[in-house]
């Protein structure tokens, strides 16, 4: 992807996990029929989830309906959601469908680099710790 000699290693996003055994860690690459753009929107704007990926993804209503805050980022945008005393079975932690709290934060890095966390809480938990977020 270029010369590496000018390759800039502070503009790498920090990714948690990699020599941790503690995280639950997945990757993936996506290649897209689709022009740039679309795809970057598309990053950009998780509301989509709860109508585009209900069956694989399993994020209610709720999801949509919940406002995230945003945060600039200087090469890029954070977004952070919290959903309260719902199901949660489609995570990749472990399904319950016993009510939890689920703080879901992702960042979009310039070029097109999407970084994704998720922690499910007890219910009651998010009115606490949002505000250390």
């Amino acid at each position: 992807m270029g010369d590496p000699a000018l390759a800039d290693e502070k503009l790498i996003p920090p990714a948690d996990g990699f020599d941790d055994p503690v995280w639950i860690r997945g990757e993936s690459q996506m290649d897209y029929d689709a022009e740039a753009r679309l795809v970057n929107e598309n990053l950009l704007d998780f509301s989509h989830i709860s109508f585009v990926h209900a069956e694989s993804l399993g994020a209610g209503m709720d999801y949509a309906e919940t406002v995230p805050d945003v945060i600039a980022m200087s090469r890029g945008v954070r977004f952070e959601r919290w959903t309260s005393g719902k199901p949660f079975s489609r995570t990749s932690f472990k399904p319950t469908t016993d009510p939890v709290d689920v703080r879901q934060a992702y960042e979009y890095h310039v070029p097109g680099i999407l970084l994704s966390r998720r922690a499910v809480f007890p219910p009651g938990s998010a009115p606490f710790l949002k505000t250390r977020s």
